[in-house]
């Protein structure tokens, strides 16, 4: 986990452009959800990405575009959903 800020191109809610778990979370009702629904989903999610390290070289990204990308699937909120 790198101690990088972690921000969205589009806000998830009116206020904050911050990745954040519990932001997502907390606007699971705009998209008719309910928190346990959210999280089921926020756990799946966190579990298909999980091996993305290993599968991106087979994709074709350079060592460069894997690092380029890690904060965008290795943090803490990924550790949180999957345990």
């Amino acid at each position: 986990m790198t101690g990088m800020p972690r921000v969205h191109a589009l806000a998830l809610n009116e206020t904050d452009q911050d990745a954040s778990l519990d932001i997502a979370l907390g606007v699971a009702s705009y998209f008719r959800l309910d928190k346990a629904e959210a999280s089921t989903i926020a756990k799946n999610v966190g579990d298909a990405v999980a091996t993305w390290h290993d599968v991106a070289p087979h994709h074709g990204l350079t060592a460069n575009q894997v690092d380029w990308m890690a904060t965008a699937f290795e943090h803490d909120h990924l550790a949180a959903v999957r345990a």
